[in-house]
């Protein structure tokens, strides 16, 4: 091809190509076929077909074009980068980094590829080499808002809370119509238990999107704001239409129920959460008791007396380790936020450090741990610890696995931490159920969305907290909700006396410490002790006569024995 021909060519290419960024994807893929017809080699033309295969959803197509592309031209950073894009889109994130990487090999200030690098570290769990490179990239574009956004997403994923919500509010400065740093940091400024501002950034999303159903149903749903009365009538307008994804109807029935539940009217706001829990059932498998009394089965079966009588003497012995466990919805973040509020305590949160364990032992679990070799033990031992303390300060003397449903993991932990320490959270199970049917839970076994559901599980946890009561050889402390709220000060103090710390006050002021709490007792935590959450289930008492009838025909327990 001689240099007059190449520049037609090139500027036929590059003519497509704005057509095609237009929208125009079939005269683009015409004029690129026709390229081709005479120029089959013509690296170019092979190149934008890739990203024609891309836009239509023909992936592997998109791939091969865009390596031959690479072979005949390999110096051009671009048509790296839009492969590694494609890698992306396939989840193949280490073939993805790699061509990014080439790309910048070819070019160390192809902007666009740094940052589809960052993203992509990223997204793979590289944090700190994500952060690195997105900082660097600002040197050159300080007024970049989607670097700014996706640095201070690499930021909150890292823990870094409030360098991530500084980020975001920056990437606003530079583009004041940025939806998603609008919208991620109001949720970060919810967790964070800046509830005013979280309000103003949800009203910002709702200035450019009006109907933004995430928008309208954290407003709705945020405890002392009020919302007008066209945002409830848009809610409400959402709902009467079809077109509502799943997701969206389910936000927005949990909104306009807690926007009734707080104006006290109890019978349209159950109509509602149960609207939210009928979507989600339809969403995930159902509900299976049998299922669940098997597997609660093989746990008190594995776990018995003469196992823990035969467990060798190991050399983790986890002192420091505090597991805060329960049903949802009973007081087990409250008890963190107070413990957390103690200057030698470290909160994870509701690490997912012991399930990840869980799931590396495979379907043969429990029954695998029978017999396991001491050095085996130690490896998941550590394993968890390194895990659970990756961000712990240096001066934790305590740390903290909030992970409620870690009561069907107490054998384990037993196995493998012998010292440590169990804080059993309880709460009557009638206000327990109603909360659960409220609020959302990402679970395996979704028991929450159906109230009978819900009493069948809770009595099989009752029953497998009496078989742990009986062969734990933890240290575990019952803690009663009710009785932590009436008496605030001295279950306080008996806690920190059960982990060996010193009285701190500061403990009592636990909603005015500082910290992230990503579950849906993220309001409560923010308010000094009140009572109103006790006996709340009497609101919503003719509801809750059938699971009130089961759960009194399973002779439920209120509390077990404080030790």
């Amino acid at each position: 091809m001689n240099e007059p021909i190449t520049r037609s060519v090139g500027q036929v290419l590059d003519q497509a190509l704005q057509r095609q960024k237009q929208g125009d994807v079939e005269f683009a893929y015409k004029t690129y076929r026709q390229v081709l017809a005479q120029y089959p080699e013509h690296p170019l033309a092979l190149h934008y077909l890739g990203l024609v295969a891309q836009q239509v959803g023909r992936g592997m197509d998109a791939e091969k074009l865009l390596r031959r592309s690479i072979e005949l031209a390999p110096d051009d950073p671009r048509t790296h980068n839009h492969l590694g894009q494609v890698l992306v889109s396939q989840g193949r994130l280490s073939d993805a980094i790699a061509s990014f990487r080439r790309a910048l090999q070819v070019d160390a200030t192809h902007a666009d590829s740094a940052n589809n690098l960052a993203n992509a570290l990223a997204e793979s769990g590289e944090a700190t080499a994500a952060i690195d490179l997105y900082r660097r990239l600002l040197e050159s574009q300080p007024r970049s808002a989607a670097v700014l956004y996706n640095l201070a997403n690499a930021l909150k994923n890292d823990r870094d809370f409030e360098q991530a919500a500084a980020h975001y509010a920056k990437a606003i400065e530079c583009q004041p119509t940025h939806l998603l740093a609008h919208l991620n940091l109001a949720m970060l400024s919810e967790q964070m238990g800046r509830f005013e501002a979280a309000a103003d950034h949800y009203l910002a999303v709702l200035q450019q999107a009006p109907d933004h159903s995430r928008a309208l149903s954290a407003l709705l749903s945020i405890p002392g704001y009020e919302p007008e009365a066209a945002q409830v009538q848009a809610a409400t307008r959402l709902l009467a239409g079809k077109d509502l994804e799943s997701e969206e109807r389910v936000r927005l029935h949990s909104g306009v129920g807690k926007y009734l539940d707080r104006r006290q009217e109890f019978d349209q706001a159950f109509d509602h959460f149960t609207a939210a829990n009928s979507v989600l059932s339809r969403r995930c498998a159902p509900y299976d008791p049998r299922e669940t009394t098997e597997q609660f089965d093989r746990i008190i079966r594995t776990f018995s007396a003469d196992y823990f009588a035969k467990l060798p003497a190991r050399a983790a012995q986890g002192e420091h380790f505090i597991f805060i466990v329960g049903m949802p919805r009973s007081g087990t973040t409250l008890t963190e936020q107070i413990l957390a509020s103690h200057p030698a305590v470290y909160s994870a949160g509701e690490s997912r450090a012991l399930p990840e364990l869980v799931k590396g032992f495979g379907h043969a679990y429990p029954e695998a741990l029978d017999g396991m070799p001491a050095a085996q033990l130690d490896e998941s031992a550590r394993r968890y610890q390194s895990a659970i303390e990756q961000h712990a300060t240096p001066d934790a003397q305590r740390v903290i696995d909030k992970l409620h449903l870690n009561f069907m993991q107490l054998g384990l932990i037993a196995t493998l931490f012998p010292g440590a320490r169990v804080i059993h959270c309880q709460r009557d199970p009638l206000d327990t159920g109603l909360s659960c049917f409220i609020e959302r839970f990402d679970l395996q076994r979704d028991f929450t969305s159906n109230l009978l559901s819900f009493g069948h599980y809770f009595l099989q946890y009752q029953r497998l907290m009496r078989h742990w009561r009986a062969v734990l050889p933890l240290r575990m402390r019952e803690l009663q909700y009710e009785t932590l709220i009436s008496n605030q000060e001295e279950q306080t103090r008996a806690l920190l006396a059960y982990l060996d710390l010193p009285w701190d006050s500061r403990c009592l002021q636990f909603h005015t410490t500082p910290s992230v709490v990503r579950t849906p007792s993220r309001w409560q935590v923010r308010q000094a002790m009140y009572t109103s959450s006790i006996g709340r289930w009497r609101n919503y008492a003719a509801h809750l006569q059938p699971l009130q009838r089961l759960l009194e025909e399973g002779k439920h327990e209120t509390a077990g024995p404080t030790q």
